[in-house]
């Protein structure tokens, strides 16, 4: 329990600021209106969705004993959400979470093609959701149920079907992307390296600095789960990796919000002055975002 008391620390707060910095997004959309911020909106949408579904499946699973007021509910989750959507969707949401950073990576090398992302970034969006739907969508065929383990006190989600079957398309979708999207983000920062300072406000390299730290986690991710099927799961540092990959992927999903603050002026100003109005006139925070961000 204590280790759900934990992550609960810093989940909260950060879908907080999460939301918060959607709402200013919208708000001054006029201000923001550019492909990161559409990517940006999408990657909240999916973050959140696979957040919810992590800890309902694993999380609150894990803590709830057949007598916790939480039993009645996954005794009969079956009759309001198939357990085999909620089993194959953590899958496919591993699969969206990679691509988007793909994407991510491509819209910050391939920034000088503005008006192109702007038209098009629904449509990468769609296909992130669509194509890796034939990768998951037949585990669905096998079957999944909630079964109660009175020595650990908990519920978990049991499927017949074999991880290696899953993982024989996922982990090396996992490195492939991951790869190109190091190698994407490579030559972005060798290319901002080489132009002049008032074209590096025009690259937003902010954005680029966001993309890199997101690429970096996501790096530990795949190696932590490639190690994950190499330990042997008798040693200590299976035991280490098991605990670490839940903290790794809370990271991946809800690092955005916090490296956006941090990074962007802008945003910052803009937080404030939704949160807290100031006399600074919002055209001159307005001038201030059209010049800094797209």
């Amino acid at each position: 329990m204590w280790l759900l008391a934990m992550q609960l620390v810093y989940v909260i707060p950060s879908v907080f600021l999460y939301s918060l910095t959607i709402c200013t997004v919208v708000v001054k959309w006029k201000s923001f209106k550019s492909s990161f911020f559409q990517l940006y909106v999408f990657d909240f949408s999916m973050n959140v969705f696979t957040l919810l579904n992590t800890f309902y499946v694993f999380r609150f699973a894990n803590y709830t004993c057949d007598t916790c007021f939480l039993a009645q509910v996954f005794q009969n989750l079956d009759n309001y959400i198939n357990s085999s959507f909620l089993y194959a969707v953590q899958y496919h949401m591993a699969y969206v979470q990679y691509g988007s950073t793909l994407i991510n990576s491509l819209n910050r090398l391939s920034n000088a093609e503005i008006q192109k992302w702007r038209n098009y970034s629904i449509l990468a969006m769609a296909l992130i959701v669509i194509l890796p739907i034939p990768c998951t969508i037949w585990i669905m065929s096998y079957g999944a149920w909630w079964e109660y383990e009175p020595p650990q006190s908990r519920y978990l989600l049991h499927s017949p079907l074999d991880q290696k079957s899953i993982s024989i398309v996922l982990l090396p979708f996992m490195v492939i992307s991951t790869v190109f999207s190091l190698g994407l983000n490579l030559v972005s920062m060798i290319l901002v390296r080489r132009v002049s300072q008032q074209r590096k406000k025009l690259v937003e390299t902010h954005f680029l600095k966001l993309i890199v730290i997101t690429c970096a986690v996501q790096v530990l991710g795949t190696l932590l789960t490639i190690m994950l099927g190499v330990v042997f799961q008798t040693s200590l540092l299976f035991s280490l990796i098991v605990y670490s990959i839940p903290f790794i992927s809370d990271c991946l999903t809800l690092c955005h919000p916090w490296l956006l603050v941090w990074l962007s002026k802008p945003i910052r100003d803009s937080l404030l002055s939704i949160i807290r109005p100031t006399p600074v006139a919002s055209s001159i925070l307005v001038l201030e975002a059209r010049q800094n961000e797209r």
